[in-house]
Order: C-alpha cells, then sequence, then structure tokens
C-alpha cells in the first residue's frame, strides 16, 4: 500500500499492486477438490525504538472483483471465488478465498489463479481500511497467511 500520510478517522488506501493474484496447481489428477483460506495479522511497528516502538493496530483489506482464470485447454470447472474477500485482523478465523464445492468432482484441476487487477499505483479492487486514532508515524507491516487445503 505504500507510504500514505497519517490523517485522522478511519481511512482507505488503494493497493499500489496492479495485478495481486494468488495461484493454485492440482496436478493430483483425483479431482477430489481443494480450497484457499486467509488470515490476516495485526499490523505492527516494524522499528524497536523511538516515535511509535511496539506499536499496533487492526486494520481490514477487502479484495473485491475478483477475475478467476486458468490456462489455456483447462477442461475442469472453474473454483468458487469468494468476492468480495474481507481480510479482518481482529477475526482469528480464516476467510475462504477460492475452492472447489462438494459434489462437484473434477472442479479445479489443473492450475487457476484469482487476480484482483487494477491501476498500477491505485488499485480499487484491493482496499485497506484502518482506523488511524492509534497509529503512529512509522512504518508498520502485518501478515497475509494463506492455506490450501486438501478437501472442498
Amino acid at each position: 500500500f505504500g507510504s500514505r500520510t497519517i490523517e485522522s478517522g478511519e481511512k482507505k488506501y488503494n493497493a499500489a499492486e496492479a495485478l495481486p493474484y494468488i495461484q493454485v496447481s492440482d496436478s493430483r489428477g483425483t479431482g477430489v477438490g481443494w480450497k484457499v483460506s486467509a488470515k490476516l495479522s495485526k499490523f505492527e511497528a516494524t522499528n524497536d525504538t523511538g516515535i511509535g516502538a511496539g506499536s499496533s493496530f487492526h486494520g481490514k483489506i477487502v479484495f473485491q472483483n475478483a477475475d478467476v482464470k486458468t490456462t489455456s485447454g483447462n477442461q475442469s470447472a472453474a473454483p468458487a471465488a469468494s468476492d468480495p474477500l474481507t481480510l479482518d485482523s481482529t477475526v482469528v478465523t480464516e476467510a475462504r478465498v477460492l475452492g472447489t464445492t462438494g459434489g462437484n468432482t473434477g472442479q479445479g484441476m489443473g492450475t487457476w489463479l484469482d487476480v484482483w487487477s487494477g491501476s498500477a499505483g491505485d488499485n480499487a479492487n484491493v482496499i485497506l481500511t484502518v482506523d488511524t486514532g492509534n497509529v503512529y508515524k512509522t512504518t508498520y507491516e502485518a501478515d497475509i497467511t494463506w492455506i490450501i487445503s486438501d478437501a472442498p
């Protein structure tokens, strides 16, 4: 999301990356299905000393207008994407991102991408929301953990 000026209140920032995506390649040949989930950590200051050292805050990232793509020639049914997908650092459970649905054997075989394309420097399809009331003038980082499961 790049460097941003701190302003008061709840703020929304668009992603800087033009083509964020996840990719799953299922070459098992069983057609049993899979799912990808994700969770977001809280945002933590990266500095150990100085202004804002040790501070953290919660935020949300919303991925919207997903475009599920595959390689040419892939004959399997497309996996289902969650759209919009909201990752909230105050929620400890995983959010379903992409995956097969029960009872649809062969769905999601091969290589699949879930793409949230937008404009470089201002991708309105990936939005960070933060309450800047407890944010210091420092650098913060958060992690998105992506989990793939061998189940629909």
